[in-house]
């Protein structure tokens, strides 16, 4: 399956595609999480945790959609997986069943929101507000710091939204120099992707040289 993957160079995003195979980009969304910190036990197992929702996230992202942040938590009483990305707050659950259960899922988008809190200290709740419908959006089940990553997180993605960065990222570029100093790099990272879709490197070392050539 083809994906999407923005990357960053000398603060200009570089949009990339390659094919790759649902289990390697589960096990990206699985480094991000782990980089992140998540506090809930057992978050990447299938029972307690949100396996089956990292695994089916995806198929609900749109092209280009970057992530802030992966938290589980629950809704609506059911274990869930709320995702930060530059456009919404997305929260997915997929029961126990996956693609033979029944799959819940809800979106709340920033233009349509007016700011968000969180409540309580060890095992939180976290609510956006969401003027003209008579109602709140709320998480439940947030452990400790995921609480706290939820709420900076979405916070600089409303920001950032609210800003223009994703105005500008769709806006038409200025002409400008000729297809520009980062060709070389560009082209270095597409031989790093081809490796890697051909099975001649590992997921891990994949990571590693497109993080040593971008930097």
């Amino acid at each position: 399956m083809i994906r999407s993957f923005i990357i960053s160079i000398n603060n200009r995003r570089v949009n990339l595609e390659m094919a790759i195979s649902n289990n390697d980009y589960y096990k990206i969304l699985v480094q991000i999480a782990k980089k992140q910190g998540i506090s809930r036990p057992f978050w990447n197992s299938t029972l307690f945790g949100v396996k089956l929702e990292l695994k089916a996230l995806p198929k609900y992202l749109s092209k280009g959609e970057r992530i802030y942040s992966l938290v589980p938590c629950k809704y609506k009483g059911r274990k869930a997986l709320a995702v930060v990305t530059d456009l919404r707050v997305l929260v997915l659950n997929r029961g126990l069943l996956g693609d033979f259960g029944n799959t819940q899922r809800e979106d709340v988008y920033y233009n349509n929101v007016a700011g968000g809190n969180p409540h309580g200290s060890l095992i939180s709740s976290y609510s956006i507000s969401v003027p003209g419908t008579g109602n709140d959006f709320e998480i439940d089940g947030l452990w400790l710091n995921d609480a706290k990553t939820f709420d900076q997180t979405f916070s600089q993605a409303r920001r950032d939204f609210l800003s223009g960065v994703k105005k500008e990222k769709e806006a038409p570029k200025p002409e400008s120099k000729p297809e520009d100093d980062h060709s070389e790099t560009i082209d270095q990272i597409r031989t790093i992707l081809e490796l890697r879709q051909n099975g001649d490197i590992t997921l891990e070392e994949f990571q590693e040289l497109v993080e040593d050539v971008i930097n």
